[in-house]
This record gives C-alpha cells, sequence and structure tokens, in this order.
C-alpha cells in the first residue's frame, strides 16, 4: 500500500511548469492567477464575490474585524472546532462562547437558542467531516437575534444541497487552501460575500499582505515532489521516487521531511503576516477547483466501498453527494489502542482531529465525539486495491 503520509495533492509536473514564472515576480501575472481563482470559487458557489487572504483563519479575522460593533464582544462557536478560529477571534479581543454539536459535528441549532444574547458578534457554524449543519435552522435564530451568520467552508468548498450552495447562507464563508485541503495552493485562503461593503474591507485587509518568498516557492514545491514521487504518477514524479527510494524507502524519507521540510512550512504557517500564495499555487488551486466535481464522486465511490468492508458503526461517512471532506473520520472505543494497531499496520490515523473544547455538563456530545474519534488521511490517488488494504487495517 502507498504510505498514507498525507498527500499534496498539487500535480507535480505543473507546478514545475508554471515555475519560472512564478519565480520572475510578474505582478500582473500573480494578479490575473489570483482573479481567476477567486472568480472560479464565487462561481462554483453560483455567484458572489470571492477574495484571496493569507489563510482561513485570516479571512475570518477580517470578516469579524469588519462586523465589530460596541457591546457585542462574543462570538458563539461550536464546542469541536480547529483550535484557528479561536485564534482568529482571540487576535480581536473577543470572547469564544461554545455550543454543542449534534452526533455528525455540526452545530446544534435547539441549543444555539440559550446562547444568544446582545452580546452576542456573530455564530459561526462549521460544515465538519463533509456534514453540512443544519444552516436553515441556526439562520432562523440568528436573523431573529440580529446576529450575523458565518459559515466555515474548510471542510465543504463548493458543496451543493437542496437548500443551496454550503457557505452561501449566512453574511460571509471562509475555507482554508492550506496542504491537505481540498484545493490546495500551499497556504492562503478565500472569503466568499454577497456583502460588497464586507468584501472591500476584507479586499483592503488582504491587500497588506506579500506574496510568499521564492525560498518558501522552492520548499513547497520540493514537497510536493517527493510526497508525489511515492506514487509515481507521471516522469517528473518518478524522479522524485527515485530520490524517495534512494533516502530508504517510507519511514527514512518521512524522516528527512520531518527533519527538514515540514520545520520551514510550520514556521511559515505559524507567522503572524502570513503570505499570500504564489502564482504556481494559484495555477494550481485553480485546476484543482475545477476537478473537485469529479474528485468528490471518486471518493464518494471509493467511501462507501470501505464503509461496506467494515464493521458497523466504526466510520462516520455524511449523506451521499454532501461530502467534500479529504478525510475519513473513525468512531471507537478505544482511540488509542486502534491508532497503536493501524500504525503498526502502516495507517497514519491521526487521534482526535478536532479540539473539544467547553463545560463538559454543557457539551457532553462534542466531548464524546474529541474522545472517540480518528482521522485517516484520504488520498485521491487511493484506488480500488488500496481500499481493501484499508478494509483489512480496519476490521
Amino acid at each position: 500500500m502507498r504510505h498514507c503520509l498525507p498527500p499534496l495533492r498539487p500535480n507535480s509536473r505543473l507546478l514545475l511548469r508554471d515555475l519560472p514564472a512564478d519565480l520572475a515576480r510578474r505582478p500582473a501575472d500573480w494578479r490575473a492567477a489570483a482573479l481567476a481563482l477567486e472568480q472560479a470559487y464565487a462561481a462554483a458557489h453560483g455567484g458572489g464575490e470571492a477574495i484571496l487572504v493569507p489563510s482561513g483563519r485570516d479571512g475570518l479575522r477580517f470578516v469579524l474585524a469588519h462586523l465589530r460593533r460596541p457591546g457585542a464582544t462574543t462570538v458563539i462557536v461550536p464546542a469541536l472546532a480547529d483550535a484557528s478560529v479561536l485564534e482568529a477571534i482571540a487576535l480581536l479581543g473577543l470572547k469564544a462562547e461554545f455550543c454543542d454539536v449534534r452526533s455528525d459535528g455540526t452545530l446544534d441549532p435547539d441549543r444555539l437558542h440559550a446562547c444568544v444574547g446582545p452580546h452576542v458578534l456573530a455564530v459561526i457554524v462549521v460544515h465538519i467531516w463533509g456534514n453540512a449543519a443544519a444552516v436553515q435552522r441556526i439562520l432562523a435564530v440568528t436573523d431573529a437575534a440580529g446576529i450575523a451568520l458565518i459559515e466555515d467552508c474548510a471542510h465543504a468548498p463548493a458543496t451543493a444541497t437542496p437548500d443551496g450552495y454550503l457557505g452561501t447562507f449566512g453574511i460571509a464563508s471562509f475555507t482554508s487552501c492550506a496542504p491537505f485541503k481540498s484545493v490546495d495552493c500551499g497556504g492562503g485562503g478565500l472569503v466568499l460575500t454577497r456583502d460588497l461593503a464586507l468584501a472591500d474591507a476584507v479586499r483592503r485587509a488582504a491587500a497588506c499582505h506579500t506574496v510568499a518568498s521564492r525560498r518558501a516557492v522552492f520548499m513547497r514545491v520540493f514537497a510536493v515532489w517527493l510526497v508525489r514521487g511515492m506514487t509515481r504518477a507521471n516522469v517528473y514524479d518518478a524522479i522524485g521516487h527515485r530520490l524517495f527510494v534512494g533516502l530508504g524507502g517510507a519511514d527514512a524519507a518521512l524522516a528527512w521531511y520531518k527533519r527538514w521540510i515540514r520545520p520551514f512550512l510550520k514556521r511559515d504557517a505559524d507567522r503572524e503576516d502570513k503570505p499570500l500564495p504564489s502564482l504556481a499555487f494559484l495555477r494550481s488551486g485553480r485546476r484543482q477547483l475545477g476537478e473537485l466535481p469529479n474528485r468528490l464522486v471518486r471518493r464518494q465511490r471509493l467511501a462507501r466501498k470501505l464503509l461496506d468492508g467494515v464493521r458497523a458503526g466504526l466510520l462516520v461517512l455524511p449523506a451521499e453527494g454532501v461530502s467534500a471532506y479529504y478525510a475519513m473520520v473513525v468512531r471507537t472505543a478505544d482511540p488509542l489502542e486502534e491508532l497503536t494497531r493501524l500504525i503498526a499496520q502502516r495507517v497514519d490515523a491521526i487521534a482526535s482531529p478536532m479540539v473539544w473544547m467547553g463545560d463538559p455538563a454543557t457539551a457532553p456530545v462534542a466531548r464524546e465525539l474529541a474522545a472517540t474519534t480518528l482521522q485517516l488521511p484520504w488520498c485521491d490517488d487511493f484506488d480500488d486495491s488500496d481500499v481493501q488494504l484499508l478494509i483489512a487495517a480496519l476490521r
């Protein structure tokens, strides 16, 4: 089985093709690539204004900064969420209030009523694990209270539901374009809104950030090349594969990646003044966005095959046709035992993929989900044979 290091999905051959134009640093070329990605993202959601931002966290921060009003100091978030959401709230001096979730991990609208009030600036809903939040019911609560609704679509970009596209119900939505996301630009994010004043404010804030440095571009392209080389998808990746083998195989290559590449990428990701994606990665993200519908159909087919092959109740899968998520969520009574067993079989699961927050008495469902879930990175290069090997490991 291919080593399950979470794959960087950009096509390394096309990245290398775009690299000379990227390194030439022609502002007009970068602006054209950024505009093409923004327009494609807006079109994939039925319209609106899409704005390229340095990260999903920064996109949320820019939106909240525009919405701020006197006396509104609290933002309601699900009690099962990513820590970057809390960072964006804290950077503005606002307070996060936690609301429990439903069994699928999304915000519970029945518990939201007790949280709203004049002190609340906004409610953030997360479409988590490919499951769509009950947006219409949540919107009824926020509209009645005069509170803004913001959607986190990092797990569900360009996802259509019978009521409309996820990310278009609230005043704004944001998504991440970081590595391993469904639209991977090596970093950055996108904000979507139909409020022109908000779009202008976000665009002005994003314009203060610079484009990723040449060194960062080289490191990201090399990381893509090496990791994609494990699958030998094309002639360029075959060269990467020979380097991968020359380093000593999966374990040695992974250790080398962790020692030299990942620390640099992490330092870059942790910067407060995050850079915007470079030209080559913007073009890559635009291509991935165009491929996303077909990729989702394939993911659903393989996910259904995986679900049918393992014991009932082990995998958390969303409704057909909704998932845009890039991983499989495994629920088990003893995550540490299951994690140890899977790693021994060379399946890189991750314990507690989301952070549980809040009071145990008021967020019991979120606490249980955080304590009983593992995450399996889901590679778009997987085929039926890979799924069969995963089934054998999970049984």
